[in-house]
């Protein structure tokens, strides 16, 4: 019974994984000082969308799931597309960040995304010219 008790507090979740793709976009914004887009179609000839976007500063964020098991992001042929998708991203000038949905409302992640935004965001005395 204690085993039992143990592996459900380990596997439970935060209330806050709970909330939706709006509520962390919600939280981004904030914290970012920029708008949030969830489902984020950043290419113009293929359907290719990031998990939540940040376009103002072109970071995006994916969340890979399946991490420990062979999930789409782990088979050939997923990872495969993700490197087409990625690579992508990167020559139009896009910085993708990538967690796992574990780590997606963690402080480190959290930090990392509001680190990155807010370093391309120009400074606020600064007029445009």
């Amino acid at each position: 019974m204690k085993a039992r008790q143990e592996k459900k507090r380990a596997t439970a979740k935060p209330a806050a994984q709970w909330a939706g793709p709006a509520a962390y976009c919600t939280i981004l914004s904030r914290l970012c000082h920029t708008d949030c887009v969830a489902e984020y179609r950043f290419h113009p000839a293929r359907r290719w969308r990031f998990d939540y976007a940040l376009p103002a500063v072109r970071l995006a964020v994916e969340i890979d799931g399946a991490a420990w098991m062979q999930g789409r992001h782990n088979r050939a042929a997923g990872f495969i597309a993700d490197m087409a998708k990625l690579n992508a991203a990167a020559e139009s000038g896009w910085r993708v960040l990538r967690f796992t949905p574990q780590q997606q409302w963690t402080t480190a992640a959290i930090d990392t995304i509001v680190r990155t935004a807010t370093a391309a965001l120009p400074p606020f005395n600064e007029t445009p010219g």
